[in-house]
């Protein structure tokens, strides 16, 4: 009624905040001796008009909310007799609201200070608002950016495909799409990204706008770039060694190589351009005989001399008892002995061992036994398995110090 005592509940209500049929609302409700400040029932009873308020109270459950609307309650005169309030629980929408609110406040944050270059369009490709990152990366102020078409700031041989994509995604044919896209900076610079668009619906499934997501790849690229040209490079290398290891087409008589131009080219500048390989030059035995015989004589007689040293692998074994035993002889430039040697015989003119050691036709060997030093050549060398034993016997002659 009109002094604030309640009058009538309905069972709900009742369930809400308990039976007060007969307290005052102020009372029984917020625990207080007189009205409430701003009243919303006292001012329908003032105006005569509808309000509504919005209270919260702490229960066993929680922290409860409600929605209070009151309105005045007139007779048949139009004089106001009694007031109604109307109680709504809306604890569930003032949740939702909150994760609205939290959810937004975390979108905000990402998209003003997140890593990557964001830009909200209108379904008529026109930029809406640009964060940071992208004003950033492309050089551009965000009031420079706001209201560019998009295609403005894409590559054109890349607006064809990034335009079919868009038309994909607002007739709802795909939820979003990914693309490498190059974008032009202020400077007129192109800028690798990797791009990704979807767009933001309302309840009723109308596009309200869209949001493109930006990252920047150019160091990827440029990475990918300097991988391309060094296989390039390889290739053109391969190819190259590869000519080589082909059909050389030579001239018979002069010995030049015809290009793949049809250039005829001394073989040593082919081989220079086709490999890593440089030439020098000498003169071959053949060519020398042909063109300076007198030389030629002289470097044969100089090779005989080499051939005959190289074939005469110096040995000297120390033989420490008299011939006609067992010995363990020791070859000078080696520690570790020839065991098992046996003189089988001995003239002035030479003598024959038998020994486990290989010893190399031509080796030069020195034996002493013990009062006289002798030199001899290995003149031959058998295998001793035809008469039943391991080793060799070597024939060996005596020749002058």
């Amino acid at each position: 009624d009109r002094d604030f005592k309640i009058l009538y509940q309905n069972q709900i209500y009742k369930d809400m905040v308990g039976d007060h049929i007969g307290e005052y609302c102020y009372k029984a409700y917020q625990k207080r001796d007189n009205i409430c400040d701003r009243c919303h029932l006292a001012m329908s009873f003032e105006d005569g008009e509808i309000h509504k308020e919005e209270q919260a109270s702490v229960t066993d459950e929680g922290l409860v909310h409600y929605e209070i609307t009151s309105s005045p309650l007139k007779d048949s005169a139009g004089r106001i007799v009694a007031g109604i309030e109307v109680v709504r629980d809306i604890t569930k929408r003032k949740q939702i609201e909150e994760a609205l609110r939290v959810s937004e406040e975390s979108f905000r944050r990402v998209f003003e200070d997140g890593p990557l270059g964001m830009v909200m369009a209108s379904p008529d490709y026109r930029i809406l608002k640009a964060n940071k990152t992208i004003c950033r990366m492309l050089g551009f102020t965000e009031a420079e950016l706001v209201g560019r078409a998009l295609e403005e700031i894409t590559c054109p041989e890349d607006s064809e495909k990034a335009g079919i994509l868009l038309r994909q995604v607002l007739a709802g044919d795909i939820p979003l799409f990914r693309m490498e896209k190059r974008c032009v900076r202020k400077t007129g610079d192109i800028l690798w990204t990797n791009l990704t668009t979807t767009a933001l619906r309302s309840q009723n499934g109308d596009v309200d706008c869209m949001l493109c997501m930006v990252e920047d790849i150019s160091d990827r690229k440029l990475a990918e770039q300097e991988r391309e040209r060094l296989v390039e490079e390889l290739r053109d290398a391969m190819g190259k060694i590869k000519t080589l290891r082909g059909l050389l087409p030579m001239c018979a008589w002069c010995a030049k190589v015809r290009d793949d131009d049809g250039y005829w080219k001394k073989v040593e500048t082919y081989i220079q351009e086709h490999s890593e390989a440089s030439c020098t030059h000498g003169i071959c035995p053949e060519c020398l005989k042909k063109f300076d015989p007198e030389t030629y004589e002289e470097y044969q007689k100089q090779q005989d001399e080499k051939y005959t040293k190289k074939q005469r692998k110096f040995r000297r074994v120390a033989v420490a008892e008299p011939f006609g035993q067992v010995y363990s002889l020791h070859i000078q430039e080696s520690r570790d002995p020839v065991p098992n040697t046996v003189i089988i015989d001995v003239s002035d003119g030479g003598m024959g061992i038998h020994t486990d050691y290989p010893l190399q036709q031509n080796s030069l060997l020195t034996f002493d036994n013990g009062s006289e030093k002798k030199t001899g050549l290995v003149r031959w060398r058998k295998a001793a398995v035809a008469e039943g034993k391991s080793g060799f016997r070597v024939g060996i002659e005596f020749i002058s110090n």
